[in-house]
């Protein structure tokens, strides 16, 4: 989707905790009608991880339903390569 209809996307559709937006070549965190608006960016350029948790779980990212932590990290020729995810990947194109 594009970043304008992502960042419209919660006040249309209700009871979405997470847009997980793409398309657009941003980095944005925001928050939409209680619904989080994530995007990490283009070409492989950045990562991000993101750990959701119930309600209850006391985060410094709040949603209507769900808490939630984000991180976004650049890759970088320094960023090391993640070994497990490289075998896990390499087993997928067998």
């Amino acid at each position: 989707m594009r970043n304008h209809v992502d960042l419209e996307f919660p006040k249309r559709v209700k009871g979405v905790d997470i847009v997980l937006g793409g398309h657009d070549h941003v980095v944005l965190e925001e928050l939409r009608e209680g619904t989080a608006v994530i995007k990490s960016g283009c070409n492989f350029n950045n990562i991000g991880l993101i750990k959701i948790y119930p309600k209850h779980h006391l985060t410094s990212h709040i949603g209507n339903r769900v808490n939630y932590e984000w991180q976004i990290e650049k890759i970088t020729s320094a960023t090391s390569v993640d070994l497990e995810l490289q075998s896990y990947v390499a087993g997928l194109m067998e």
